[in-house]
């Protein structure tokens, strides 16, 4: 798996994702709000801390900047 995530991406996707977790197990009890609270919380922390998604490859989507070497380039 490449990574397909930028830093931003993956530091709000766990941010979010540790807060639907939380909403999930402690707030919102026993409701189908709190099963799908915590897969969607799941998944994004989950991909926050892998830098993967999948959903981002048929969307053509990617936030990772990677640096790229240029053969074109000079440099000193």
């Amino acid at each position: 798996m490449k990574t397909n995530e930028g830093g931003l991406d993956r530091v709000l996707r766990v941010i979010f994702g540790l807060v639907l977790l939380i909403l999930g197990i402690w707030v919102v009890k026993a409701t189908g709000w709190m099963i799908a609270f915590i897969i969607v919380g799941a998944i994004l922390f989950i991909t926050g801390l892998t830098g993967f998604c999948a959903l981002y490859i048929p969307l053509g989507i990617n936030t990772c900047s990677e640096k790229k070497d240029n053969p074109g380039s000079t440099s000193a």
